[in-house]
């Protein structure tokens, strides 16, 4: 981290400043579009506000990729963090900066425009924010974000649905653009052995269909009706069973485990908790079920379900309609009675659709794969430069 620093005027110099690299959506594609960008292009700094998240490691020794630490002291630290982005901006001669998220984007305005010179991208997530559940502190950050968009140079969605919601907020329709996650194929490819090691640990009994939902325990993401689905689907099927992977043990996970006891399925729910190794994960399943009922933008478990071969039924929240396309069943949200419906169907395609899974992986290969974000970001950076290759 802070290697010394060696230009090549040919290269164009973009610096990629998030908070930290937790495991959240955002932060994976950060991870994801600095390792895919052309180094014999880009010279690519990623600067953190703070050294956490386990996603650090994975960019640690990264040819062409160079970190650095603002080391903010915490969320008051804002005079003196600034001072230090803006000389590292001058130090490495910046000329654009990709920020992701309501506060670094809030940063990169002023530091950008004290540097000098360097041009600023706003990388946009989640569409359908409820800030009545939000707290003070972000809500004072989504609308000092709104009361600057009109500042950055780009402003970078990765949904039409994300897009939809900020230009509905008041960002100028004009810089907003929207470039899709990028799926990593290569390394989301179904583990059907490990996947059979899962199944084993699990107990679920071989030949049934596994369903499973890959989320954190927030209301957004719906497990209340992925439950009450699985009641109405346990109704006609015998031989199925539905799987909760990344709820760790607690409280809040005590409550639907409550619930799945009320609904007389908690003999076919598995409690799988929190797993890194996803295309093992995706390997145990037979299909990805996305209950979300909001805030969703481009949901990354699902473009990586289906990269790993596997049939989806999502909720038509965000782009996930769009993501799945033909290959899986989107139905409204908060609707427990057609994501059963949905769920009998898809097993029904399986059965009879002998490409099903193929198709799945061919989708995310041809429209999301991570060389395409690379790609599409590259273009819009060198557009914002006055460097489109393209006209």
């Amino acid at each position: 981290m802070g290697n010394s620093i060696r230009h090549k005027t040919d290269k164009i110099r973009l610096l990629l400043l998030a908070s930290a690299l937790d495991a959240g959506g955002a932060e994976r594609q950060l991870v994801a579009l600095a390792k895919a960008l052309d180094k014999d292009a880009f010279e690519v700094t990623v600067c953190l506000f703070y050294e956490r998240g386990p996603l650090l490691k994975d960019l640690e020794n990264q040819p062409g990729i160079d970190i650095f630490l603002l080391n903010k002291k915490g969320r008051w630290d804002l005079f003196s963090a600034c001072a230090r982005l803006i000389k590292e901006f001058r130090r490495r001669r910046i000329q654009a900066v990709y920020s992701f998220l309501p506060g670094p984007n809030i940063y990169a305005i002023p530091c950008a425009r004290l540097a000098g010179g360097v041009k600023v991208i706003w990388g946009v997530r989640a569409s359908d924010k409820d800030l009545n559940s939000a707290g003070w502190f972000a809500r004072m950050f989504y609308f000092v974000e709104k009361s600057l968009s009109g500042f950055p140079h780009l402003i970078v969605s990765n949904s039409q649905a994300g897009a939809a919601d900020v230009i509905a907020r008041g960002f100028p329709q004009a810089k907003v653009e929207v470039i899709h996650n990028g799926i990593d194929a290569a390394r989301f490819v179904k583990n059907a052995q490990k996947g059979r090691v899962l199944r084993e640990k699990w107990g679920a009994p071989e030949g049934c269909t596994v369903f499973g939902v890959v989320a954190s325990l927030r209301p957004m993401k719906g497990h209340r009706y992925f439950l009450e689905a699985a009641q109405l689907v346990s109704k006609q099927e015998d031989d199925v069973r539905f799987v909760c992977v990344g709820p760790k043990p607690g409280p809040a996970r005590r409550e639907f485990e409550d619930l799945a006891v009320r609904l007389d399925v908690a003999g076919k729910v598995i409690w799988a908790g929190p797993h890194s190794d996803m295309p093992a994960v995706y390997g145990a399943l037979d299909v990805l079920v996305s209950s979300s009922v909001e805030h969703e933008g481009f949901s990354n478990s699902i473009g990586e379900a289906m990269s790993c071969s596997l049939p989806c039924v999502v909720t038509d929240v965000g782009d996930s309609a769009l993501i799945v396309g033909d290959c899986g069943i989107a139905v409204p949200p908060r609707d427990s009675e057609k994501l059963a419906r949905g769920m009998l169907e898809i097993r029904k395609r399986i059965a009879i659709e002998p490409d099903l899974c193929q198709k799945n992986r061919s989708r995310i290969q041809d429209n999301f794969d991570v060389s395409l974000l690379a790609d599409r970001t590259a273009q819009a950076v060198r557009k914002v430069l006055g460097k489109d290759e393209s006209r």
